[in-house]
């Protein structure tokens, strides 16, 4: 008898001086760090938020990439057809 996808047994370790637990697959998180809590008797794992974005970085970064492939203002644009009609 299987249980259900939502439930699954998991294996226990010691790392170095630490519990560790591996997780079955289908529990895998995305990232490096997860959240834990306590809710009672219950360890609750969480994956982490992703945080705010950081805008100034972001405008730093678009400014390092440079314009040399962006063509001059006011440059005629060909995006080729319409949609809905031949070339």
């Amino acid at each position: 008898m299987s249980l259900p996808p939502e439930r699954s047994t998991a294996k226990l370790f010691m790392h170095s001086r630490s519990q560790a637990v591996r997780l079955p697959k289908q529990f895998r998180f995305e990232g490096t760090e997860v959240r834990i809590r306590r809710n009672g008797d219950q360890v609750i794992l969480e994956p982490m938020e992703k945080g705010p974005i950081d805008l100034d970085r972001f405008w730093a970064e678009l400014d390092a990439i440079g314009t040399e492939d962006v063509p001059p203002e006011g440059s005629p644009t060909d995006f080729g057809p319409s949609r809905g009609t031949s070339a």
